[in-house]
């Protein structure tokens, strides 16, 4: 039995205390759990402590076997206690990752604790910063392409690529046309010069952020002309602004850009421990996406999808988690490695997302567009045409982006002798959607129905610019999960059987653009059905 002689401890007692104090704080992490390295298949799990380099412990951190779906967080002291799966023992690398440091890694034979001290990323702009360039060298040997060729390959062929050479964007910016002596109607910098620097914050993101004296796209050099590289985007450590569409691209990020010779790079994965990756939650979040993707101009509302992606969302909790990254860089099955030979270990092929950033492409359109054509006589002079069209697994109307781009819905029934059926019911086609490439006829007037925007300016006068256009006289793009139904009643003769066609067409621009510019038709056949009704 012990007996307390003192009210109050003897000094030399006061002075063992912080040892008594750090010895109980530690007890479940010091020697009780040390296993012999001969028993270290004994040990069921890794615990310990994640700390800054000051010692003060970090909360939150993410502590994972690396390469593996098993992980734990830190509490409020930095401690964690992360459980072995089955099968799974000593030797093994843990890493440790928390927003705003180095991740880090550690080789674990079974001994425990294991302590990280997190290294803090820099914070600061520095001007001696010089961007890495995405393409493979082997005099640069930091370019992205020599370790990542893969995702250097499906990033180059997509828009990000290049969007500040993109000849559609620099036609339209500075106004060149092809129709000789007229003037382009389409000038951006002639008839906004103030504008010159609103559109390279997207479209040429690393001279914007330079100076806006560089912002101009004739003007970029070097990396610059790499539009939204790799450095660009993997330089963001957080979203400058909760609020988008007024604040364009690279200012609406924070980045960070490390005095030489120190080097991040930011990204979602939180066990890359190379010593210059840090993790950031934004890179699995729609809002990493919304600076480029929506976006009052010049003082029109011209991009929407970021708008459009909010509103779905709230439609359903079943959409919880469904981000831009969901489908625009769903990860193919196929890699397994986005580093081989260059420290990359082997992943589950779903953690590694895609750089191909799919939209555009036709069979992505396909997909997300359904329909259902259907057609009967109600009497025997008149032939109803019903085509049902929704969008589905779409986070937004469609089509979304550019303001021009629209579908184009064409119904045709004719008879036997080829002579079309008159409309007696049912919507025409506007005068402005111009010729087809695809049936080689003018689409005015025929039945049909639009699906897009349409921008006026003072005059009424359509399409016009965004950056002219003071009114919108029409947006009839598709919602996401909503089925429109369309119905065409046409005059037919008695007895006499009647062909119909139905076409779905995709646009980039309405004709009339292309033709000042002497662009190829951007028109593409979504879908196509014939058939006969007797």
């Amino acid at each position: 039995m012990v007996r307390i002689l003192h009210s109050t401890p003897p000094k030399n007692v006061l002075l063992l205390l912080p040892l008594c104090t750090a010895a109980v704080l530690l007890a479940p992490f010091a020697g009780a759990e040390r296993t012999p390295s001969g028993e270290a298949g004994r040990t069921r799990r890794v615990t310990g402590r994640v700390l800054d380099r000051d010692g003060h412990p970090i909360e939150g951190a993410t502590v994972r076997i690396k390469g593996s779906r098993h992980w734990t967080r830190s509490d409020g002291q930095g401690t964690f206690a992360l459980e072995l799966p089955a099968g799974r023992k000593p030797p093994l690398r843990i890493t440790a990752a928390a927003e705003g440091y180095y991740i880090q890694g550690r080789d674990w034979d079974g001994s425990n604790p294991v302590v990280f001290r997190l290294e803090a990323v820099p914070r600061e702009i520095d001007e001696r910063y010089r961007w890495v360039d995405p393409g493979p060298s082997r005099a640069r040997p930091r370019a992205c392409a020599n370790c990542h060729p893969t995702i250097y390959a499906e990033w180059v062929s997509s828009a990000h690529a290049t969007s500040a050479v993109n000849k559609h964007f620099l036609d339209v910016f500075y106004g060149v046309g092809a129709r000789g002596d007229t003037p382009p109607k389409w000038a951006l910098v002639r008839d906004r010069p103030d504008g010159r620097g609103v559109c390279a914050p997207c479209h040429v993101p690393q001279a914007s952020f330079g100076s806006l004296a560089l912002a101009d796209p004739a003007r970029a050099s070097g990396t610059e002309r790499e539009g939204v590289h790799c450095d660009v985007c993997h330089k963001v450590r957080a979203l400058a602004t909760e609020v988008f569409g007024l604040t364009h691209g690279l200012h609406a990020y924070e980045l960070s850009l490390p005095p030489p010779p120190k080097q991040v790079f930011f990204g979602p994965l939180d066990d890359v421990d190379r010593g210059e990756d840090a993790f950031a939650a934004v890179y699995k979040d729609a809002r990493f996406c919304a600076p480029c993707h929506e976006g009052t101009v010049l003082g029109t509302r011209a991009y929407t999808t970021y708008t459009e992606y909010t509103q779905w969302l709230t439609e359903g909790e079943y959409r919880a988690g469904r981000t831009c990254q969901s489908c625009h860089m769903a990860p193919d099955g196929k890699k397994t490695n986005i580093a081989p030979g260059h420290g990359g270990i082997e992943r589950d092929p779903a953690t590694l997302s895609t750089h191909a950033f799919a939209g555009r492409t036709l069979e992505m359109l396909r997909e997300a567009i359904r329909i259902k054509v259907e057609a009967d006589r109600t009497s025997r002079t008149e032939l109803e045409v019903r085509v049902q069209i929704a969008v589905r697994d779409t986070g937004h109307r469609v089509p979304t982006g550019f303001p021009q781009r629209h579908l184009v819905l064409l119904v045709q029934a004719v008879d036997p002798s080829g002579t079309p059926c008159p409309l007696r019911k049912g919507s025409t086609l506007p005068d402005l959607v111009g010729t087809s490439a695809t049936v080689d006829q003018n689409l005015g007037g025929q039945p049909g129905a639009f699906y897009g925007r349409i921008l006026a300016d003072a005059m009424g006068l359509a399409p016009t610019p965004y950056w002219l256009a003071t009114q919108q006289l029409q947006d009839s793009r598709l919602w996401p999960d909503r089925t429109q139904v369309e119905r065409f009643v046409f005059g037919v003769r008695k007895g006499s059987p009647v062909r119909v066609r139905v076409y779905l067409l995709y646009r980039k621009f309405f004709p009339a653009l292309e033709q000042e510019k002497g662009w190829e038709p951007s028109e593409r056949l979504v879908y196509r059905k014939e058939f006969v009704v007797r």
